[in-house]
């Protein structure tokens, strides 16, 4: 088996940085950016403005529309 010299590997984790810095860029930037309206300054507004020594945040789920599914199976009568 032959031996990976000390360069090979750097440049192989040199490599594997950029995979990953470029994942984390491409993943950043398919999220919505509706998905925190108002930023981070209103999730700070609504904390602080709470009761005195509790910090509660709303938490709001939106589903997406009902939609038809339809099931194709082969063979069957």
């Amino acid at each position: 088996m032959p031996e990976i010299s000390r360069a090979q590997i750097a440049t192989y984790v040199v490599l594997a940085l950029v995979v990953v810095v470029l994942g984390v860029r491409f993943m950043q930037r398919q999220q919505p950016s509706s998905a925190v309206p108002g930023g981070a300054g209103a999730a700070a507004s609504s904390a602080s403005s709470g009761a005195s020594g509790s910090t509660a945040t709303a938490v709001r789920v939106s589903r997406a529309p009902a939609q038809a599914s339809v099931v194709h199976v082969a063979g069957s009568r």
